[in-house]
């Protein structure tokens, strides 16, 4: 019996849409990772073609008004190749062969520890605080799940035995007379009770 393969496991027959899938997933870099523009200029090699006109507009810094045209025209291009690569990533990310290729690369890549350094990126920094608040949240959340499953939770009672002095007296400590310590490691239903010195 042949093996049925989940959506997205078979790699993409266009290498220019499996290589969008592989960035957009993070797979490669973590700089392409979730931002479908990003990868298909990088994809496309349309990202050279920015940086192309991006030296051109510093060469021509130093050539007056007809620099200052050249440079208009430059930015102008640059523009418009971002717009026309953030409309077709759009499109090729509607595509249902492409989403699924991209979620099962996602899914199949995207481990604890990136999802962890990720996070830490995210606390760490100090321009977008409610981002920072909203990261620290889901750790914590992430925390108590972990030491929720097997913590060890209890109440704990003791009787103290021992004569109120008189006056004049010195106080003598205290001594125990019964300690009970219930333990909850499991769920409220597990209990464990022990009485000490009865």
């Amino acid at each position: 019996m042949a093996k049925v393969k989940l959506p997205g496991e078979t790699k993409l027959k266009d290498p220019k849409h499996e290589l969008f899938c592989i960035l957009y997933a993070g797979v490669a870099s973590g700089y392409y990772f979730g931002n479908a523009t990003r990868c298909y200029l990088h994809a496309y090699g349309k990202e050279k073609e920015i940086e192309e006109l991006e030296k051109k507009i510093e060469t021509t810094h130093h050539k007056g008004k007809q620099g200052d045209n050249e440079r208009r025209e430059h930015k102008g291009r640059i523009k418009s190749i971002e717009r026309a690569a953030q409309s077709a990533s759009a499109r090729l990310l509607s595509s249902a062969i492409v989403s699924n290729r991209a979620n099962y690369l996602l899914d199949r890549y995207l481990s604890d520890d990136y999802a962890d350094r990720e996070m830490a990126f995210v606390i760490s920094q100090r321009v977008d605080l409610m981002a920072k608040v909203a990261a620290y949240r889901e750790v914590a959340k992430v925390k108590e799940r972990v030491r929720g499953a097997g913590a060890i939770s209890g109440e704990f009672s003791f009787e103290w035995e021992g004569d109120e002095p008189k006056k004049g007296e010195k106080a003598k400590a205290p001594t125990v007379k019964k300690a009970t310590v219930k333990l909850t490691t499991a769920g409220p239903d597990e209990e464990m009770e022990a009485g000490f010195l009865e």
